[in-house]
């Protein structure tokens, strides 16, 4: 039984760059996003990458989601010398619908077509654990590949109802950008509850 993370507010909104030198533009996972509810600002990001084509002088990304919080890197290199060597998400308020996980190998030769996935698990402190397999069940690590954990951190439930955006920064060295909302924050809410554990265990 997996449990419930935290979960971020998450909205939908239409980026147009405008510009008529580039071809073609990226939007890459972490670009932040502000806005606010009551008074309180709060910062969004999209979690994967995109790219666009210019159109008349527009280059546009539509539908793109975005969750409150803050976007986080996490890299670790296996050593099976490290008996005691874990891949925990360091912060208990991430959102593990955000998650992404990669593995890098240090050598083409090791990448095969057996079964390549991974494992979640709640731990301690309301952290989770990414595990993978043993070579039986899923396909285990080896010896200086490079796991990256990518997530949102998030303030749950605050940012629900946000809906005006706007960009932080440059996006593709574009500053002439236009944020549209398609659909205003929701979806933002605490962890599962023990109670809940219990029941649907």
């Amino acid at each position: 039984y997996e449990t419930i993370s935290p979960r971020a507010a998450k909205a939908f909104v239409d980026v147009t760059l405008f510009d008529s030198v580039l071809a073609t533009a990226s939007l890459p996972a972490g670009t932040v996003f502000t806005s606010s509810v009551d008074d309180v600002s709060f910062q969004f990001v999209n979690v994967t990458n995109f790219t666009a084509s210019n159109s008349g002088s527009q280059i546009s990304f539509l539908n793109i989601p975005i969750y409150e919080g803050t976007f986080v890197k996490s890299q670790f290199v296996v050593s099976s010398t490290d008996v005691d060597q874990r891949f925990i998400i360091s912060n208990n308020r991430a959102d593990t619908t955000t998650l992404t996980v990669k593995v890098q190998t240090t050598d083409i030769s090791q990448v095969t077509p057996t079964s390549t996935n991974y494992f979640l698990q709640e731990v301690e402190a309301g952290k989770y654990e990414v595990y993978f397999g043993d070579d039986v069940i899923g396909k285990g690590l080896s010896d200086g590949n490079l796991v990256i954990l990518t997530y949102v951190v998030t303030n749950k439930a605050a940012a629900n109802t946000a809906n005006a955006f706007t960009n932080s920064q440059a996006i593709s060295s574009v500053t002439n950008v236009q944020v549209a909302t398609v659909e205003p924050a929701s979806g933002g809410a605490e962890a599962e509850t023990i109670q809940s554990i219990k029941f649907n265990a």
